[in-house]
């Protein structure tokens, strides 16, 4: 059933044509006339439609240029029944004119058997005001909405129609384009009561004063359209959301808005949101573009004020994610299935506001589930930032899982000093002997009582030791404030476990409250109920914006720029601030200089976690890149014998990399799919990161080179030991000689690297190929070093294990499981012998396994000369077994063979020192300890104040930058030379960094900065452009 005619831009509306069809409808039925741009109607036409179609309510006629008075007077003679006349002339898209005259006021007042309601005559300027005075006045008992807008109505007639009795009954007010101004605001903002919709668009009167008394004026107000108004700004958005709660649509395009508020989200109703053309600087105009969903998504996104970022951390199965998933949908959740990598979620749980201080709010929580597995040991520590919340989780009926629990909270203090740990023992109704069950707690809580005292006693000694230097300057006064102030805190010392069950629901409503009562202690988390300033917010907004754009990494100094820029008053609180609840993540490494691209911030968290894990636990990457045809897109524009040369060089790398356990850098983004989004700038930087800290391992750049067009920076040649993942048969349940063996390696199962879970004894047949290796794959023992038939253990600090074949047996092709230990490793001077389970005993010499006694107390030439000595014992053995690696480079020095000879006897064992170990000695901690001596005394050097003896101030200096970065991989390097474990805590590092520097102290050039310190010296440019020069000049180790 047709009830209205509609035409837009049409040439059909000739009288002819309405003819024919008024002929093939029903005329009494026709409701409403919607004509636009329809030059060929006239008021013929008209006439015709209106004569016949007599229950018309409604017409609208936009741009007809060719109805004139004669057609507008047959509408009003015909349609008794007009409730609504829209009347519309727009210049800018009609060039013709409609020549309507006052006549027209008169003509619309003749119907006076009309009730019109909705009133529209637009865009008329000749037209004079008091004929639209009398039109109002005319049909003032009905008219529920008018818009004359573009009329050249003065402030003295919008003055009067405010005046008008019947105005409480207007609903729809449009006074566009005139000249009304904030007087006439104030004049009838307290008449329109009933006002729903208002259109001020293009008055340039209008500012945040006007629209400020509209908005409490009108609390019903659903339509406010203030398009083109361009002093409205922020202010007018803001009242709009405080005051008007119904409002559906807001028009505010091209305006001076900057800002949308958070109350925004208050207007439930709220469908349109126009902001296009303004300045935003908060959201990013990248979220507005996409409309009001993806607003909303923003603010929640952005809703600083009462996240948190919690960790959970336990052993392997010990029921994080049933943890997690309980806690989220408050009933009990078993999750049967192993997670891997980290899993990040969200949760809101639901609390009495009156019992918790939390601002009135319900707490936003950032979970992090950091799987337990070994294949991500040494990872998480990376995402540790101070003001977390860490939830210790073990299951109470396995001891072993009791055991980790004390060296899982030592690294927990160790990265994030003034920690709130709270433990969790999981699996409850799995012990059926409470006595059991309580006294292994109170053991466990025993134990983290007794490391708490300890690490209690190691910040009192070290602030003894630092107070004996007798300096507040530098590093080394930063340090003594900052120990200080932890003894000032109520640094946690956990005193409960709580015990839950993922299966009955037990404890976890006292869990829930204790989570958040601690995060609504003051004291414990300060920073979390203060006011968040709104320049803040802004930056968060920008680091979202940032994130979209596929961004993970930006330098330190490109981050406090940006905060300077927003003129964010405390930047040091602010940085922690929003490292604390998970915004960023600081992965620098202090102490360091460098040439500013080591200081990375982190800006995209999750996707950085998720990175490290896909590189780490991904172990079918290289079969899901085989088993696809590679799309002809990865290779950008190259020749088709181009693509195809590449693809066959990529299946031919990619097989390559189980053999050799090295992965080259071009072929990252190809593998692991978390790396497809990131540009090869990120991916740069990643690497860098995950060299810094750690993570990853460089391996030799020899081989063929491979090179892809869509990734032209990333190194051709370059490659990693990848960690070791899960390939090899399961763990056994009893302690038998296992794994077998590798399993063999074909073009249906090629993966990235093995898991290598190590018991003892352990099979020699596990070395039949190289193991890839880096730092994080701490295992049950450590693997400090392998070779072509053997594999050395560190089990703790005075006992190593070996495990090989020894010469007869290898001749003979005998399985045997030759062992020998060594005791108090840092006196030994020999390895004693090898004892063969075949055979008789043999002699071995350990002069190829450790530095020789002294090397550190004869400074760093010695190291040199040993490593050389290393690097021509490895080559000659290399020449003689042909092993399918190659440790070591050709040394520089041809005078090492004859000063280091080795005798034929120690030639033929094959033992040596790995590759990864020496190049982190070599190239790592020398260069490290030259570039931290040299920021020392360019610190030195620019202190006017400091006129002590160069020599004491500048290794005082050096020694707090070397606390400062004792967690990096400097120290790590130190570590490793001082025969310290590189993975234990925190205060051995700090003592091995300490000796390096008195070691080093004898062969700095101390004259010559003698010399330079009655010389000006701009402290911001030696450090950033004149540091490597500066240390070269100055330090003359050997």
């Amino acid at each position: 059933m047709v009830e209205g005619l509609e035409l837009n831009d049409s040439q059909w509306a000739s009288e002819e044509n309405v003819v024919k069809v008024l002929n093939h409808i029903n005329p009494v039925r026709i409701r409403y006339l919607n004509f636009k741009n329809c030059n060929k109607l006239s008021d013929g036409s008209i006439k015709l439609i209106v004569e016949v179609c007599v229950n018309i309510e409604a017409i609208s006629l936009i741009n007809c240029t060719n109805v004139s008075e004669k057609g507008i007077q047959a509408i009003v003679e015909n349609c008794s029944k007009l409730r609504t006349f829209v009347l519309v002339y727009d210049g800018s898209k009609c060039q013709a004119h409609w020549p309507f005259t006052n006549n027209i006021f008169q003509i619309l007042m003749y119907a006076g058997r009309s009730k019109i309601e909705n009133l529209a005559i637009v865009g008329f300027e000749n037209l004079g005001e008091n004929g639209y005075l009398s039109l109002i006045d005319h049909f003032s008992s009905t008219l529920i909405s008018f818009d004359f807008g573009g009329s050249k109505l003065k402030n003295s007639s919008i003055q009067k129609i405010s005046e008008y009795n019947f105005i409480n009954n207007i609903q729809s007010l449009a006074l566009s384009n005139t000249e009304i101004s904030i007087d006439e605001v104030n004049s009838f903002s307290s008449r329109f009561s009933t006002l729903r919709c208002i259109d001020l668009s293009r008055c340039i009167n209008i500012n945040d004063e006007a629209v400020i008394t509209l908005s409490k004026s009108f609390p019903l107000l659903e339509i406010i359209n203030l398009n083109f108004c361009s002093s409205v700004g922020s202010a007018s958005l803001e009242a709009l959301c405080q005051n008007c709660m119904k409002l559906k649509k807001i028009k505010l395009r091209q305006t001076g808005v900057q800002r949308v508020p958070f109350t925004l989200k208050n207007l439930t109703g709220l469908i349109e949101l126009n902001l296009l053309q303004c300045n935003l600087e908060f959201p990013p105009a990248i979220f507005v573009e996409n409309g009001l969903k993806e607003i909303f998504e923003f603010f929640d996104e952005c809703d600083l004020g009462n996240r948190r970022k919690i960790m959970l951390l336990g052993p392997s199965k010990c029921g994080k994610s049933s943890l997690l998933a309980s806690l989220k949908r408050m009933k009990p959740v078993k999750v049967d299935t192993r997670s891997y990598g980290i899993s990040i979620a969200r949760w809101k749980p639901e609390i009495d506001t009156k019992i918790f201080n939390l601002g009135g709010k319900s707490p936003d929580f950032e979970v992090w589930d950091c799987s337990g597995g070994q294949e991500l040991l040494g990872c998480h520590e990376v995402f540790m930032t101070k003001g977390n919340l860490f939830l210790l989780i073990f299951n109470v009926s396995k001891e072993d899982d009791c055991k980790e629990v004390k060296v899982l909270y030592e690294t927990i203090q160790a990265k994030c000093a003034d920690a709130n740990v709270i433990l969790i023992g999981t699996h409850i109704d799995h012990c059926h002997d409470e006595a059991v069950m309580e006294n292994d707690c109170n053991v466990i809580l025993e134990q983290i009582k007794q490391s708490h005292e300890e690490y209690i006693d190691r910040i009192r000694a070290e602030i003894d030791t630092l107070s004996k230097l007798k300096t507040d300057a530098g590093m080394t006064g930063y340090r003594l404030r900052e120990l200080r102030q932890l003894l000032t805190q109520r640094i946690q010392n956990p005193n409960k476990i709580f015990r839950v069950s993922c299966i009955t629901g037990q404890g976890f409503d006292e869990l829930t409250d204790e989570i958040i009562r601690t995060f609504s202690d003051y004291e414990y988390f300060p920073r979390f109920l203060i006011n968040i300033p709104d320049r803040l917010y802004e930056v968060y907004g920008i680091v979202l914006a940032i994130r979209k754009a596929s961004t993970i990494f930006v330098t330190e100094s490109h981050f406090r720029d940006l905060l300077l820029r927003k003129e964010i008053p405390d930047i040091e609180e602010s940085l922690r601030f929003l490292e604390a609840i998970g915004a960023i993540l600081k992965v620098s490494l202090p102490g360091l200089i460098d040439d500013g691209e080591i200081q990375q911030i982190c800006i995209n968290p999750p996707i950085f976690a998720r990175m490290v894990v896909s590189i780490h636990c991904d172990n079918l990457s290289a079969q899901r890149l085989l088993s696809q045809d590679l799309p002809d897109k990865l290779f950008a524009d190259d020749e088709q014998k181009v693509v195809n040369s590449l693809k066959s060089k990529i299946a031919s790398e990619v097989m390559t990399i189980p053999r050799e356990g090295v992965i080259l850098e071009s072929l990252i983004p190809y593998l692991f799919n978390e790396f497809t989004e990131a540009g090869e700038i990120q991916i740069s930087r990643f690497m860098r990161v995950m060299l810094d800290q750690g993570l990853l391992a460089e391996g030799a750049s020899d081989g063929l080179g491979l090179s892809i067009s869509n990734y032209p920076r990333l190194s051709k040649t370059k490659r990693y030991y990848i960690p070791l993942l899960r390939l090899l048969p399961s763990t056994p349940q009893e302690e038998i000689w296992s794994p077998e063996a590798l399993p063999e390696i074909d073009s249906n199962t090629v993966q990235i690297g093995w898991t290598l879970e190590l018991y003892s004894p352990t099979s020699p047949d596990l070395i039949t190929r190289t193991i890839a290796r880096c730092r994080n794959c701490v295992l049950n023992v450590i693997v400090l070093q392998h070779w072509l038939y053997g594999i050395q253990l560190r089990r703790d600090d005075i006992e190593v294990q070996y495990y090989a074949r020894c010469q007869t047996c290898l001749r003979n092709n005998v399985e045997c499981g030759c062992k020998f230990l060594i005791s108090e490793l840092y006196e030994a001077q020999s390895l004693g012998k090898v004892v063969c389970c075949k055979v008789t005993e043999t002699e071995i010499n350990a002069d190829l396994l450790f530095p020789p006694q002294g090397t550190m107390k004869d400074g760093m030439n010695k190291l040199g000369q040993w490593l050389r000595s290393m690097a021509d014992a490895k080559r000659r053995y290399n020449r003689e077994h042909k092993p399918s690696f190659t440790i070591l480079p050709n040394s520089d020095d041809d005078d090492s063979e004859d000063k280091n000879e080795i005798s034929n006897e120690q030639e033929e064992d094959p033992v040596s020192v790995s590759e990864i170990d020496m190049k982190k000695i070599k190239f790592t901690a020398a260069e490290a300890v030259t570039r931290i001596l040299a920021r020392a005394t360019i610190s030195y050097l620019a202190d006017p104040e400091d006129t002590g003896s160069p020599s004491a101030k500048v290794m005082s200096i050096a020694q707090g930058f070397l606390n400062d970065a004792c967690m990096g991989s400097a120290a790590d390097a130190i570590a490793c030379l001082s025969s310290s474990n590189p993975w234990s805590a925190k205060w051995a590092m700090e003592d091995a960094s300490r000796n390096l520097v008195q070691v080093v102290s004898p062969y700095v050039n101390w004259k010559s900065i003698a010399r330079m310190k009655n010389k000006p010296i701009d402290n911001k440019t030696a450090l950033d452009s004149k540091g490597q020069v500066t240390c070269s000049a100055l330090c003359n180790i050997q």
